[in-house]
């Protein structure tokens, strides 16, 4: 296995696993996460849904749904996170209690972990759901013309790459499929996610990382971009999205960036849900703007 060494921006192995290590760096992890799956558990059980819906002939190729009131509604899809390698589309159940008040469709989208699949298959799955829900969201009283996507951790980076899809080739849709996206703590540079000792899972070559990097296949047309990442996370996390921030932006695209004071994260990934803070608030502008 390749491995870093202080070429890399300075860091021996250690620290660069460390950088990436996020439940390390947020001591109160499993209590987050309780709060997350208990909160979860209550949007279930309080909104209409349909889950478990199938976007292709996998047994984790399935989508939480949950329905705004009035048909014609936009559309929040959103990618969960876990390194590629765990959690479920079930965990972010709750965020559909921000959602569906505000008159927006809420999808979750379920794919297949690592190291049972490659990075490359995960991608092309969430390729896939987009294409799913574009053709079928409005048996859901979603407008397909108004498609939001966010994510969080790899699921940003999952994301970020869902915007570079070449929609008329892979899937014959147009190319604006996404209107607009809201990634939270994500990876956008998988070079040195390659040189951490957890590339053994991940199974990550220097053309796999290249080729799913998302910093690397900046689209020509995209609409506006929210980046956020938390003030108490690790140097690497912040600099992963200062850095995809940047390059949004020289490129030519609308990009707003947030940085949120003493969230480290697992906080990150609550405040998708958290109706009055600043990542849903932008998000919910976003989608009201979209044509």
């Amino acid at each position: 296995m390749p491995s870093a060494s202080p070429g890399y921006r300075g860091m021996d192995q250690v620290t660069l696993d460390a950088q990436y290590d996020a439940r390390a760096a947020a001591p109160n992890h499993a209590e987050r996460t309780a709060h997350r799956d208990a909160w979860s558990t209550r949007a279930r059980a309080s909104l209409a849904c349909d889950l478990d819906v199938h976007y292709g002939a996998g047994a984790r190729e399935t989508l939480d749904i949950f329905p705004a009131a009035r048909p014609g509604a936009p559309v929040e899809v959103y990618i969960h996170g876990g390194f590629w390698r765990a959690k479920s589309k079930s965990d972010v159940s709750f965020i559909a209690q921000a959602m569906v008040p505000a008159g927006v469709t809420f999808v979750a989208i379920e794919y297949d972990l690592v190291p049972n699949v490659t990075l490359d298959v995960i991608v092309a799955q969430c390729r896939a759901a987009l294409a799913w829900t574009y053709r079928n969201i409005a048996r859901y009283r979603g407008d397909p013309s108004r498609i939001h996507v966010s994510g969080v951790s790899a699921g940003a980076h999952l994301g970020a790459m869902v915007l570079a899809t070449p929609w008329r080739t892979m899937h014959g849709l147009p190319e604006d499929v996404v209107k607009g996206a809201s990634l939270v703590s994500g990876f956008y540079d998988l070079e040195p996610i390659r040189l951490t000792s957890e590339n053994r899972t991940y199974g990550l070559d220097v053309a796999g990382a290249r080729r799913n990097s998302p910093i690397l296949h900046i689209p020509a047309r995209a609409g506006p971009l929210v980046l956020a990442v938390g003030s108490a996370e690790t140097r690497e996390f912040r600099r992963q999205t200062t850095d995809f921030a940047a390059a949004w932006q020289a490129a030519g695209h609308a990009c707003t960036l947030i940085e949120a004071p003493g969230l480290h994260h697992y906080d990150m990934a609550l405040e998708a849900g958290n109706a009055t803070g600043p990542i849903v608030r932008a998000v919910l502008a976003d989608i009201g703007r979209m044509a």
